[in-house]
């Protein structure tokens, strides 16, 4: 062409929904299960969405949350259309709390009360946050979104706030002492409201036979309560929660991030430069 022109094409941030509470927690790598309980329980979650970035990963984790009191659904692309659709259904019409899934098989969920999400894995790629945390906040309802950093996740995390043009409030890991509190007041109003109501007469005969056994009233409701209380994590889990992350060094620039899954342990090493490396392939991750 005679006459060139030059055309500057911008990048338009793309922005999370307004109603959704974004923040992020640093956790290490192998406390990340204990966390996510205990922001449960602190949170007093009713419903909540949660993405991991492998099957292997989902198929873990909803197991895990199961086992924990937190009975939960797996959703990925190793499952056959009909049980994905059947555990969709369940999810939509709260047959249980919490669906953990992989971003693929996690299209076409649309639930207008989901009070959470969860990135257990950050996303490979940013926009792919944006569709994630899209799942709550909606129809004018507040949402919740909580990421969970480890490692060198928080290199993507600057990227995703870049991308995103938002900043995502980082939170300090509430404390047992906290999430006891907050659990005692949430119980404290639900036994309330049952006492002022008239449903009482059936549990009647057994507190009566508790208490003509020679127990104290206040013996029989701490018996009752330690009963349904859901099982108090190890030790060892508390204490790796609120040990304290290393924070990154004041002034040191932090490299580009890096999206896409990272070499493992376990992986075999890298072959050394100037002998034969055979064709690359790209990596693939099943969702």
């Amino acid at each position: 062409s005679r006459d060139p022109r030059q055309v500057t094409i911008r990048h338009k941030a793309v922005t999370g929904p307004p109603l959704v509470d974004q923040l992020y927690y640093e956790v290490r790598h192998h406390a990340k299960f204990d966390a996510l309980v205990r922001l449960i329980d602190f949170f007093d979650v009713k419903s909540g969405l949660i993405f991991c970035n492998t099957q292997q990963m989902v198929e873990q984790l909803a197991d895990s949350l199961s086992a924990r009191g937190c009975i939960a659904e797996r959703l990925h692309g190793g499952m056959a259309q009909a049980q994905r659709t059947r555990v969709m259904n369940g999810f939509k019409q709260a047959a249980f709390r919490f669906l953990v899934a992989t971003d693929v098989a996690a299209r076409g969920i649309d639930v207008n009360d989901l009070e959470l999400v969860v990135n257990y894995d950050l996303p490979y790629d940013p926009e792919d946050y944006v569709h994630r945390i899209g799942r709550t906040g909606r129809a004018g309802r507040k949402g919740r979104a909580i990421t969970l950093i480890s490692g060198a996740g928080f290199r993507k995390l600057q990227a995703i706030e870049r991308f995103t043009g938002t900043s995502i409030r980082r939170e300090k890991m509430p404390s047992v002492e906290a999430v006891e509190n907050r659990r005692t007041d949430t119980l404290f109003g639900i036994l309330q409201a049952i006492l002022e109501g008239d449903d009482l007469p059936r549990e009647t005969p057994l507190i009566e036979r508790l208490l003509e056994a020679g127990h104290p009233p206040t013996d029989v409701a701490a018996a009752i309560l330690q009963h349904f209380a859901p099982a108090a994590p190890p030790e060892s889990a508390i204490d790796e929660i609120d040990k304290p992350f290393r924070q990154q060094r004041p002034g040191k620039r932090a490299g580009p991030p890096r999206f896409g899954p990272r070499r493992g342990p376990g992986k075999p090493p890298r072959p050394k430069k100037g002998g034969f490396r055979g064709k690359k392939k790209k990596p693939h991750r099943a969702e």
